[in-house]
C-alpha cells in the first residue's frame, strides 16, 4: 500500500515543477520565446490570448495542489511533535500570514507554542552592537554556551538560552535571568514578544524572508539555536536558498550546514510541511536541507 507520505512527496514535486513552469512562462522564458517569434512588446501582433490562458490555468492549479498539501500535510504531520514546546524567531522581513501558518502546523503537529519572537533590524546593525553586546553579556543566563567570542556570536548564544532547553524537566518553565534578558531586549529595541517565549522550549525554528541583507549575519543565531535546545530548523521563502540569502548562507557554511537544518520554500504549504518533519527529524539529530533551492538534498525528509 502506497503511504500517505509518499503521495505527500510526489505532491510536492508536482507543486515544484508547477511553479517553475508558471515563473518561466510568466518571466523571462516567456519573453525570450515572444522576440524570438516577433509577439514581443515591439512587435505589432496582438498578445497570445492561448499563452496567457495557460499561465492563468497553471497558477490556478498551483493553488488548488497548495491547498490540498495543506490539508492533507495536517495529517501527515500529527503527532509528530507531540510532548515538545515550539518557540518561532522571526526574522525582519517575514510576512505575517507565513508566521502564522507556520505556527499553526506546529500545533497541529502536537507542540505546544511558545509564541514568537520577532527581531529588528537593530539585531544586525553594526551601530547597535555595543549597546546589543553589553545587554547580553550583563543579563546572560548561566546556561549560556559559549561561542565564537564575537559579540554577534555572544548575543545570539544569551538569547538561545533563554528561550531554549535541552533538559526535559525545565521545558515550560521561565527562570528571572531569562525574563530580565528577554525585558532588556525588549526595552532596547533588538526584539518584541508574542506568547511567552521565557517559557522554556525544545525546539526553535528561525523564519526569514526570501530576501535578506547579509544573510550570513544571523548565522550566528541559527548556531545557537541548534546548540541551546534538542533541535532547531532555519526556514524562509523561495528565493533564501540563492547565494546572499538567509538558507544560501548556511548552506554555504560546512560547520552550520553539518549541524542546522534548513527549508527553503517556506511561503509554500508544502514547504511549511518540510518544516515540521524536519524538526521531529532533527531533534533525533538528523539534520538535513530541504526544498527546491539550490543546496536542498530533497523535498522533504525521508522516513
Amino acid at each position: 500500500m502506497v503511504s500517505l507520505r509518499y503521495h505527500v512527496v510526489s505532491l510536492a514535486a508536482v507543486l515544484m515543477a508547477l511553479a517553475a513552469g508558471v515563473v518561466l512562462g510568466a518571466g523571462p522564458l516567456a519573453n525570450a520565446v515572444d522576440t524570438a517569434v516577433g509577439t514581443g512588446p515591439t512587435a505589432s501582433a496582438a498578445p497570445n490570448a492561448g499563452a496567457s490562458t495557460s499561465v492563468h490555468q497553471l497558477q490556478g492549479a498551483v493553488g488548488y495542489d497548495g491547498a490540498v498539501a495543506a490539508a492533507v500535510g495536517r495529517k501527515v504531520v500529527r503527532g509528530t511533535l507531540a510532548g515538545q514546546r515550539v518557540v518561532i524567531v522571526v526574522v525582519p522581513g517575514v510576512p505575517t500570514a507565513v508566521v502564522s501558518a507556520v505556527s499553526n502546523l506546529v500545533r497541529a503537529a502536537g507542540a505546544a507554542s511558545a509564541g514568537q519572537v520577532l527581531l529588528s533590524a537593530a539585531w544586525t546593525d553594526p551601530a547597535q552592537s555595543t549597546v546589543l553586546a553589553g545587554i547580553t553579556q550583563q543579563l546572560a543566563p548561566s546556561s549560556t554556551k559559549a561561542g565564537d567570542g564575537t559579540p554577534a556570536s555572544t548575543a545570539a548564544s544569551a538569547l538561545a538560552a533563554a528561550i531554549l532547553t535541552s533538559k526535559p524537566t525545565l521545558l515550560g518553565q521561565s527562570s528571572d535571568p531569562a525574563t530580565a534578558l528577554l525585558a532588556a531586549l525588549v526595552q532596547g529595541g533588538f526584539v518584541s514578544l508574542t506568547g511567552d517565549p521565557s517559557q522554556a522550549s525544545s525546539l526553535a525554528v528561525l523564519l526569514g524572508p526570501a530576501t535578506v541583507h547579509g544573510g550570513a549575519a544571523w548565522l550566528p543565531l541559527a548556531d545557537a539555536l541548534a546548540a541551546a535546545g534538542t533541535g532547531s530548523v532555519v526556514a524562509a521563502a523561495r528565493g533564501s536558498a540563492d547565494a546572499g540569502g538567509l538558507v544560501g548562507a548556511l548552506r554555504a557554511d560546512q560547520a552550520s550546514r553539518a549541524k542546522v537544518s534548513s527549508v527553503d520554500c517556506a511561503d509554500l504549504a508544502t514547504g511549511r510541511l518540510a518544516v515540521v518533519l524536519a524538526l521531529a527529524q532533527d531533534r533525533l539529530g538528523r539534520h538535513g536541507q530541504y526544498g527546491m533551492g539550490p543546496g536542498a538534498d530533497a523535498p522533504l525528509p525521508a522516513g
